[in-house]
């Protein structure tokens, strides 16, 4: 299983989105495939510039469709089950996606990623 981070260098998220990977990785008892796009690097790949900061996909799919700024130099904002507002996806949402990522990507994932919603995401 790939996992990707892309984030920004100044990301003041980024360390709770990395702790958020390894925890869900040790809870899932895998081994991943581990990459880190700083999207300030001109050696980081295209896509990377689609997602704000920090965003994790997880072969190829975004682990929270819609809820980042395509394009946009954003900080993303996830919603626990809760509706809490955090800096990265909680670690029980990745280790589902983990554990069954036979049903991963989601199924019209074209739709999923359609874009923000306003209440999801933040730009400064």
């Amino acid at each position: 299983m790939k996992v990707e981070l892309i984030f920004d260098a100044d990301c003041p998220h980024l360390e709770e989105a990395r702790q958020t990977i390894r925890s869900a990785a040790a809870a899932a008892n895998i081994a991943i495939e581990y990459l880190e796009h700083c999207r300030q690097d001109p050696a980081a790949p295209g896509y990377a510039m689609n997602f704000g900061s920090p965003s994790i996909l997880v072969d190829g799919a975004d682990v929270e469709p819609g809820s980042g700024a395509p394009t946009a130099d954003c900080c993303r904002i996830y919603r626990d089950e809760n509706g809490q507002a955090h800096g990265a996806p909680s670690a029980a949402k990745l280790l589902r996606i983990f554990t069954r990522r036979t049903t991963w990507p989601p199924a019209n994932i074209d739709e999923a990623s359609a874009g923000p919603r306003e209440s999801d995401a933040s730009c400064d």
